[in-house]
């Protein structure tokens, strides 16, 4: 049988090759924690890449739909409003020219009037001026008479005298 030494040393034997299974187990089990490791990190990051572009691709797909109806409804609202402002534009403009109607219509009858009364003076002022034409004949015409009555009244008192 073995002594108390060879007891001690077997077990020293023991617990160092007990220790170096325990080193060799744990550094393999390290290995195989940092491969497995590596692979999640490697499966998560692919799958978080993928995922990535899903999102950016239904983002972009939704930002260009959405851009499209906007574009959409401010070309609806524009003609719409486009629309309204000339129909406004339309009966203001017509309202206007009534408006300059009527006062070019209320001017001309003015002007008419005033045009009546211009023309009723002038032949008022023809009339006047024949009149005083005539008279002014008639008083030189008379003048004449008077003037050669003059004469013959001088010729007949030296034919006298």
């Amino acid at each position: 049988m073995l002594d108390q030494k060879d007891l001690e040393l077997l077990q020293n034997l023991m617990q160092e090759v007990v220790k170096e299974s325990e080193q060799n187990i744990l550094n393999s089990v390290d290995k195989k924690i940092a491969a497995s490791e590596q692979n999640v990190i490697s499966t998560v990051d692919k799958k978080i890449a993928a995922s990535e572009r899903n999102v950016i691709s239904s983002v972009d797909k939704k930002i260009a739909a959405s851009e499209r109806n906007v574009i959409s409804s401010v070309d609806k609202k524009i003609a719409a409003s486009e629309r309204k402002i000339l129909s406004v534009m339309d009966e203001k403009l017509s309202r206007s020219e009534n408006m300059i109607l009527n006062e070019l219509d209320r001017v001309q009858a003015h002007l008419e009037g005033d045009l009546e009364k211009v023309q009723k003076n002038l032949e008022e002022l023809k009339q006047f001026y024949k009149i005083d034409k005539l008279e002014t004949d008639n008083t030189s015409l008379l003048l004449k008479m008077y003037n050669d009555m003059q004469k013959e009244i001088a010729e007949i008192k030296t034919k006298i005298a």
